[in-house]
């Protein structure tokens, strides 16, 4: 047998750390003599606890009290305390704050849960007392109880008395208890009780009083036996009862309860429109004492009156707004009222059904529930403005549909529509695709992102506004299944490919990306794909990381008018059989050699030192000249006149290379004839080029030289 005995310690504090996953498991647990004991780690401290002199802390894991009743305070003359700040203290039998001594309890976080059938006594000796104080976290147990003791106080200041047991008799709090409520608030909750035991009712035999605010919740009835005094206000959530009896309290409670009563519909929903929260057993409810509650807040901005005498019912209509057959939202809110802008509104069928936008509507969410499937139709020259769409079977958009809010949001894109997404802020997700046909425009805002989400078949047309952005999160799109069909720019904007995605019609159908003067930055880890694009414009496409792969269908893709710059780390692919053709290109990335496709060059080459395989300069295109060869290692053709541009040649460097400086090492068979390569911003007057055969004669290189002169002397 284990057996940790702590008696007339000194000052100071004892900390059992046990570690996640591990079980401390003495047989008996015996704390005395003036100490301070902290449990901390995510793992179990098991025993049976009998507690005195010493202030016991529970930060974090669980205390499991097995065996014997956990006494705090178990000797008379002495104390003990309790502190829960996180994790759970489990108590499998009675729980006695102040057995014989003086015991306390407070919750300031974290769970205490007492076996169901088994008590937690407030001072159960002669002579005890206890105290618990419910700060924050919850107290699960059948009934606080208390006996003989001398002294007994629960106080509320945010915390929760929730019951595990279908309870009468002494209530869940027995009467001669003392109940406070802070400004916290105290909450009680009827708790998991089954509706066939005791009538699913909670009794509170005791007196409540304070200056806090008590709630309520839990869905069943709750009896309030004793007279109730606090002055913060009363809130029952919806679905649970509130029950007065009809004893010498009445008046007081009813007067607590109903002068500034709230009934919170924002964590349920209704299925009837009368929601009973407040009952009176007999005497009826006078005039005077529906003075104060002529309407009830309901929660999502909703307030509706008061009716009858003898019971308080909210006229409720039910927050599921019924779609019982095929309807317009203007026919919904005439029967259930316009909506507040950041509302969130549940729809419910049981059958198949279609909601038809048919005027202007925002709203914070669409909740879609029931059995049946619902279609959403958006209909030509409306706008639905909203943060979310959950929960719908598809969307027919003829209109716009304006993702609005932060967050995020999932939809499924039907590829019958022909209406315009717009993803106003947060963040847009592909959540499906269905149906066949047209395709869909999305247009992105500055700041804001449309995500692709690992769908394809999609067919979209994205729109990038300056600062947006566009991702394919969610698993790869590959080669062939049908993704964006056009990309435009209308500013600076970002392609995040986490997955590979891309610009692919159906069939490999031609694509477009429209670049304008703006530049379209690559930053995704993954591959983006472009095939059988053309790029237009005179804006630039700048890879800082990942892949980008050229390919086509045959008629090739053309950028005559953009730049193309390749970062550092990243890798150009050209599909075999692909011409691309840029007017500027700038090698600092990867080619990938193993294509054969060809890189057609209509301005400035900015060479990197890595090979090209295929390259074409078009007549008045530009070589620069940086000090590194740019190698094509199969197949090189110029002609008329190139650019050689030696300005970034310092005239020392130049003057001192013995074997000049070189700018293009091509095949030898491949040196072009009738070109005329010129020579451009050089620091010294009179440069000059020439091809210059390397080692073993297979390749030569283009090199620039420094002027020679000729004396001749004649005698």
């Amino acid at each position: 047998m284990v057996q940790l005995e702590y008696f007339n310690a000194p000052v100071g504090e004892l900390h059992i750390d046990v570690a996640s996953g591990s079980t401390a498991w003495p047989s008996s647990i015996t704390f005395s003599g003036n100490v301070k004991v902290v449990k901390d780690g995510a793992g179990t401290l098991a025993g049976a606890f009998q507690l005195d002199d010493v202030d016991f802390v529970i930060e974090s894991g669980t205390v499991a009290a097995s065996g014997n009743d956990m006494h705090i305070g178990s000797t008379a003359g002495k104390s003990a305390s309790v502190t829960v700040n996180g994790g759970k203290l489990s108590v499998s039998n009675q729980f006695k704050v102040g057995y014989n001594g003086s015991g306390t309890l407070t919750v300031n976080n974290g769970i205490v849960e007492v076996a169901s059938g088994c008590n937690t006594y407030i001072a159960e000796k002669t002579g005890a007392s206890g105290t618990i104080n419910l700060n924050g976290g919850t107290l699960i147990t059948r009934r606080v109880q208390h006996d003989k003791g001398s002294s007994q106080t629960l106080n509320f200041n945010g915390g929760t008395l929730k019951t595990n047991y279908a309870l009468s008799e002494f209530g869940l709090i027995r009467d001669g208890i003392t109940v406070n409520v802070g400004e916290g608030g105290g909450t009680i909750d009827s708790g998991n009780l089954s509706d066939a035991t005791s009538g699913s009712r909670v009794f509170v035999a005791a007196e409540i009083g304070g200056t806090g605010a008590m709630r309520f919740k839990g869905g069943k009835t709750i009896n309030l036996e004793g007279a109730m005094g606090w002055t913060g206000g009363t809130t029952v959530e919806l679905g649970t009862r509130l029950y007065v009896a009809d004893n010498a309290n009445s008046a007081t409670t009813k007067s607590t309860v109903l002068g500034s009563l709230t009934v919170d519909g924002k964590t349920k929903t209704a299925d009837e429109n009368d929601i009973l929260v407040f009952a009176y057993a007999a005497g009826g409810l006078t005039a005077s004492d529906l003075a104060n509650i002529t309407f009830a807040n309901c929660g999502k901005g909703t307030a509706k009156e008061v009716v009858e005498a003898t019971t308080i019912q909210v006229d409720f209509k039910d927050p599921a707004w019924k779609l019982a057959a095929d309807a317009n939202w203007s026919d919904l809110v005439e029967i259930y009222d316009a909506p507040a802008a950041d509302a969130t509104v549940n729809i419910k069928a049981d059958t198949d059904r279609t909601l038809t936008i048919d005027t202007d509507a925002t709203v914070g969410e669409l909740v879609f529930q029931g059995s049946g499937s619902v279609t959403l139709a958006v209909s030509s020259d409306q706008t639905l403005t909203v943060g979310d769409i959950t929960g719908v079977g598809a969307i027919s958009n003829s209109g716009t549909i304006v993702k609005a809010g932060s967050g995020t949001a999932a939809i499924p894109f039907d590829n019958a529509s022909t209406g315009v997404v717009v993803v106003d802020d947060g963040t847009l997700k592909v959540a499906s695709k269905t149906g066949e046909g047209t395709e869909y425009t999305v247009r992105v805002k500055g700041g804001a992102t449309f995500d692709m989400n690992g769908v394809g078949d999609v067919n979209v047309n994205v729109i990038l506004e300056e600062g947006a952005f566009f991702t394919n999160t969610g698993g790869n799109l590959g080669y062939s299944r049908d993704q964006a069909v056009s990309l435009t720019l209308e500013g600076d904007a970002t392609v995040t490919a986490s997955y590979e995605c891309g610009l692919i019609g159906p069939g490999d159908a031609a694509t477009t990306l429209a670049l304008g003067a703006n530049t379209l930055t690559l930053n995704g880890t993954s591959t983006f794909r472009l095939s059988n694009t053309t790029i237009t414009g005179t804006g630039a496409i700048n890879v800082t990381q990942g892949t980008l792969v050229i390919k086509n269908a045959g008629t090739g893709t053309t950028g005559n008018d953009c730049t193309l710059v390749m970062g550092g780390g990243t890798t150009l692919t050209i599909g075999s059989g692909t011409q691309l053709t840029v007017k500027n290109f700038t090698n600092n990335g990867t080619i990938n050699t193993s294509q054969n496709g060809m890189l057609n060059v209509k301005g400035t080459l900015t060479p990197g030192n890595n090979a090209i395989r295929y390259l074409t300069l078009a007549n008045g295109a530009t070589v620069k000249a940086t000090g590194t060869a740019q190698v094509v290692n199969t197949s090189f053709a110029a002609s008329g006149t190139i650019n050689i541009d030696a300005s970034d040649i310092p005239a020392a460097t130049l003057r001192d290379a013995e074997e000049g400086i070189p700018v293009l090492t091509v095949p030898t068979a491949q040196v072009p004839d009738g070109v005329d390569w010129e020579i451009t911003g050089a620091a010294i007057d009179n440069a000059r080029w020439r091809w210059v055969a390397d080692d073993g004669g297979t390749t030569k290189t283009l090199r620039l030289f420094k002027p020679t002169g000729l004396i001749l002397i004649f005698w």
